[in-house]
This record gives structure tokens, sequence and C-alpha cells, in this order.
């Protein structure tokens, strides 16, 4: 068993945990800020890069201690695990003040010493490795991911403030959303959340069609990420069990959420209409489920001031039309959020794009 740490958005770590329970082969879960502490085999690894939905990257810690030991801590790793003879690496390094470079030089000169025909590179690399540098300690792990957990590889297009798909997914599991009841998001934009959602209940691996990091560590089990892709596969659904529905007023934007599930493949299981949120009533014949949405936010001057009467009028649609829904809407406005008046809200801090949020959860 390997130790990990799987990162996560801020304010979403314990649902992270959660899903990582769930998944199983990760031991020893537990919630830490930040993301989540576990251990696992290399088939976990690779699942948990595969299947975790709100993670933002796996990391495997490869040691800690006083920073003006990082010569020492860097000798004791096994580099020829993660790097193989002639191939890349690059180091990034977070903290450290103005010179973060003093850090980065024993790093190398350790990888080297152990893997003499490795190269250094800058950006993309066949190993990357992390160092976190703060309160005069040192952290060093290596990237099981590469490319963030987020980048799923469907959505090659967005609309007006986008959410990352790794927090729309975090949404839905604050929401309770697991794909045995209804789901419906009114503003849906590019579909982050329906994508999402419809992912979900097909159980189908939202990393599935993309690589890992980890794949090429020569450390890695032969023929580990052929299994753990067909155990993923074996496990999907060909329909979800109940509705997924989105709408939008913007032709465009329904487009781009058209090819975004097209991309996904999920756009057999999403129901998409054109139709304003002033018209917003509950589907005909639909049991109560999950309504999320993301309204603009009207971070231009005067904007928010124009969007009170949208908010006004979605809050009082809500209340008065989805009687046992629940609702999760996310604001980056706490007046604007109150305007909508939902009864007696559960708030929880988020961020999306670096923008600080609230998401307003209640059950209508």
């Amino acid at each position: 068993m390997r130790p990990l740490f799987l990162a996560a958005p801020p304010g979403l770590e314990h649902p992270c945990a959660d899903e990582a329970r769930e998944l199983g082969g990760l031991a020893d879960v537990r919630a830490v800020p930040g993301g989540v502490e576990c251990s696992g085999d290399d088939a976990a690894l690779l699942r948990a890069n595969l299947a975790l939905r709100v993670a933002s990257r796996v990391l495997l810690p490869l040691g800690d201690g006083e920073a003006r030991d990082a010569a020492r801590i860097a000798r004791s790793v096994d580099w020829e695990a993660f790097v193989a003879a002639g191939g890349s690496f690059s180091i990034e390094i977070a903290g450290g003040g103005r010179e973060p470079s003093r850090f980065e030089r024993p790093l190398r000169d350790a990888i080297l010493r152990r893997v003499p025909s490795a190269r250094q590179v800058d950006g993309a690399a066949d190993a990357t490795f992390r160092a976190r540098i703060d309160g005069g300690r040192i952290s060093l792990s290596a990237d099981a991911s590469g490319a963030h957990l987020h980048q799923r590889g469907y959505r090659q297009e967005t609309g007006a403030a986008p959410l990352r798909e790794n927090l729309a997914a975090g949404i839905l599991r604050l929401a309770g959303y697991d794909g045995s009841v209804p789901l419906l998001d009114p503003m849906c934009g590019s579909g982050t959340f329906l994508i999402e959602g419809a992912l979900a209940a097909l159980r189908k691996a939202p990393g599935s069609a993309r690589s890992f990091a980890c794949e090429s560590w020569p450390s890695l089990r032969a023929g580990v990420a052929e299994e753990v892709r067909a155990e993923l596969r074996a496990a999907e659904r060909d329909a979800p069990s109940c509705p997924i529905l989105g709408s939008d007023r913007n032709a465009g934007a329904l487009g781009v959420a058209r090819r975004n599930a097209t991309r996904a493949g999920v756009l057999p299981s999403i129901s998409l209409v054109r139709r304003d949120v002033a018209e917003l009533a509950p589907p005909p014949d639909v049991s109560p489920g999950v309504l999320v949405a993301n309204p603009p936010y009207g971070k231009r001057v005067g904007e928010a001031r124009e969007l009170g009467a949208l908010y006004r009028s979605f809050g009082q649609r809500l209340r008065e039309g989805f009687a046992g829904w629940i609702c999760a809407v996310l604001v980056a406005d706490r007046e604007l959020g109150a305007l909508l008046a939902l009864p007696d809200p559960e708030q929880v801090p988020l961020r999306n794009g670096g923008i600080p949020c609230t998401l307003l959860l209640a059950r209508l």
C-alpha cells in the first residue's frame, strides 16, 4: 500500500473523502485541509485517477522534513520508481520565498544521481515532482495525475461563468445527487452540471477518455491500468434511471452543451430545451429531485442591481412550484443570493475560478 493524497477544491474535502471511501481499494481515508489522506495499491491509484469526480489531483507523498534538509530528503527517494532511463521530469516548487531554485537544485541533483540519463524539462513531462515549502518545512510528492483531474476532455467549449468539472461534481454530491432522482438545471450554459450528473448516473468514470502520469511510472505494475479500466467499464449503465433535464434562454449555449455532451458520450441521457428562467416550472410527470443552478454573478459595475429582478423571479418560481425538490444554487453575491429567499438554506463556502462563492442548499 502506498500513502496517497487526493487534492480537492476548498470546501469539498469531505465530499471527496466520502467518494474515496465508496470507491473501494482506498484505506485510512481522512479529510484534511486541502484534500484527503489515504493509502492504496497500484490498482487503487489508477482507480482514484480514473473514477474520482471531486478530486483535483492524486499525489504520492515521497518525504517531508525541515526545509534545510531538502537535499538529504531528496537523496532518500527511489526516483527510479518514477523516472525511466532517458525519461523526462519536471519539478514544481510552491512556497520557498524569493528563491525557490535553492530547493529545486537538490531535487534535480538527487534525481540525476539515480537516473543519469533523465532530463529535466519545463511543462509537460513523463514525471512531475512537487515540493511544497511552508513554515520552514518541505514536503515532496510525485504527481500521479498529470493534467488536472477536472480536465475530463469533453469540455472544449464554455459559456459565461464556467464551472470546473470537479466543482460541479462536488456541488452535485453536496446536494445528494446520485442518479436515483431527476436532475434539473434551468440555466445550464455549457452543460457542465448536466454532463457531470449524467456521468455519475451512468456510473461512467470521468477520466476514462484520458491517460495519467502514473501510467508511465516504471514501478507501476504491468497490466494494472488495463485491468482497472476494464473493471470500471463493466460497472457502467446503459441509461440513467431518472430524467436529466436542462434549459437555457441562449441558443448558442445550448449548442455548446450539446457538443460537450456528445464528446462526453452522454448526450442521449440528457434532455435540452430552450427556455427562459422566467418560464421555469416543474417538468410534467417528473417526481421531485435535485435542481441545481449557477446563475449570473453580476461582477461588472451596476450589473448586480440589474440581476436583482432575475434572482427575485427565480426564487419565487422555486418556492411556488418546486415543493419537495432539493435546490442547490451557487452565488457569488450574498445580497443577490438573499433575494432568492430560499427556506433556511445551508450555506457552503466554495470558490469558482478564484471567485469566492456560496452554495445555497435548501429543500423546498
